[in-house]
This record gives structure tokens, sequence and C-alpha cells, in this order.
């Protein structure tokens, strides 16, 4: 029942474009007349204009339900907020920022029942996992296609990490297991992973 406001503030116009201070303000419910300030997301944008890229509650993400708040701040940069408010004080904090050359995804990539974040980067694209470790510190890892050779994994929210053939098969999946991304033994595949073996 809690509500999420973005706004853009303080406009400023330099070579026939206006700029602008985003700010995001969380309300524990629409009847709350003194909104709680989350803070200034960022600041001489022009993007916004345009609108935000993605205000969405999303759940299990790191073991907790957030805001995420996404915002393009750049020709190839896109900023991901995730924010998460206590239910019974309304007390909010920020989980984690992220940046990439586009929108932050969350995937189950170590299989552990919890969503990570995935966010790309650069060309050939490289990606960076942001978990949290046993200490409940957030960690990240780098996945850099250079360390792969050439073998052409790819990742998807629905898939994770895998690597496909021409007509788009699954032939192997990556899961993160201690500090790296490990191919997974044929056997803990589905029939899905194979749809040519169905039958």
């Amino acid at each position: 029942s809690s509500w999420l406001e973005i706004l853009r503030t303080n406009p400023r116009e330099e070579n026939h474009t206006v700029f602008y201070d985003v700010y995001a303000c969380y309300l524990r419910s629409i009847s709350d007349d003194q909104p709680v300030l989350l803070g200034r997301l960022t600041d001489y944008n022009h993007y916004v204009g345009s609108g935000l890229d993605g205000a969405e509650y999303v759940e299990n993400v790191l073991g907790r339900d957030c805001w995420k708040i996404s915002l393009s701040c750049g020709a190839a940069c896109v900023m991901s907020w995730y924010f998460t408010a206590d239910p019974d004080t309304g007390a909010v904090q920020l989980l984690l920022e992220v940046s990439g050359t586009g929108v932050a995804e969350e995937c189950d990539v170590d299989g552990d029942g919890e969503l990570e974040v995935v966010t790309t980067f650069g060309l050939p694209m490289a990606w960076t996992i942001y978990d949290t470790a046993a200490s409940g510190r957030c960690v990240a890892y780098t996945l850099d296609q250079d360390s792969y050779g050439t073998v052409p994994i790819t990742f998807s929210p629905e898939e994770g990490f895998v690597v496909t053939d021409d007509t788009g098969a699954v032939m192997a999946r990556y899961l993160l297991e201690e500090n790296c991304l490990k191919r997974q033994p044929a056997l803990s595949f589905s029939l899905r992973d194979y749809p040519d073996a169905a039958g």
C-alpha cells in the first residue's frame, strides 16, 4: 500500500535543452501528507524529459522487497536504484545503486531462491552480478566475455546465463557458485533444455 513519487525540479536551459534535478519521495500510504525524501537521484539530467525508464515494485531481490527506479543518465548509461521500506516503521533505506548500458535485471543466477541484480556494459557485452555474502554485505562479480574465449555466453532474466545453439536451444547453463560461474552437469537439466529429446 506504499507509494513512490519521482520529482523533476529546478529546470535549467542550456543550448535549447532543459536539464533537471531528479528526486525520489516515499509515502507509506496515499493519505500521508509528509513524504519521506529518499534523496536526489541525479542532477543536470535532460533524459528525464521523456520519462523514467522504469519505476516498479519488485519482490525478493537480494532477499528484500523493493522499489526499483531506473533512469537514463547518458546516451549509454542507465542508473537503477533499489529502495526498501520497513513495513512496520516506514523507515526507508537504499539497498543498491547500479549502472549499466540498460536497465538492471533481476534473476536467480545462483539458484538460492533469491533474485540477484545483473547489469550489462561494454562491447563486447559484459555483465556485473550483485549478490549478498553470508555476512549480509553486497558483493559484485564481473563476467567479461574475453575471459571465456569464444564461448558465446548470453544472459536473460528468464534463462540466466546460458550457451545456446544456432536454433536457440540451451546447450549449457551456468550458475554462480563459489565466486564464479560454473557449468552445470547435464543431469541437472530439464527436458525443456533439450526440446529435440523431449519425445
